[in-house]
């Protein structure tokens, strides 16, 4: 019988060391999900969301707004029954516009002073 007793006992003091055990990992468990939450929000800071600089959101690309336009309510292209027109290229034209900025990176603002530039 004392035996049956002193395996008893050892099996109760096994039970609430598992308890004591459980509590704590438990405990545990609830800090390590605070802290995933947290750097979970902190993961999905940009600079569109957060005062952080364009320049540290990376290479990762932004997902593009869907149209808000309804399919099918109008027509793409040009009204109906207008004409259109389309310029041409020539072989000779009258004048060529450039850059400014494009003719200082350029060096050719003398050379090219008869042309326009804008």
């Amino acid at each position: 019988m004392e035996h049956y007793e002193a395996t008893i006992q050892q099996l109760l003091d096994i039970i609430e060391e598992l308890r004591r055990e459980n509590t704590e990992l438990k405990k545990i468990i609830a800090q390590q999900n605070a802290r995933i939450a947290e750097l979970e929000k902190r993961l999905g800071l940009d600079s569109t969301n957060s005062s952080k600089p364009p320049s540290s959101d990376g290479f990762k690309k932004k997902l593009r707004t869907k149209s808000l336009r309804i399919n099918g309510k109008n027509a793409s292209g040009g009204q109906t029954g207008h004409k259109g027109t389309t310029l041409n290229q020539v072989a000779k034209p009258d004048r060529v516009n450039f850059p400014k900025e494009l003719m200082r990176q350029l060096n050719m603002e003398q050379e090219l002073k008869h042309w326009q530039y804008i």
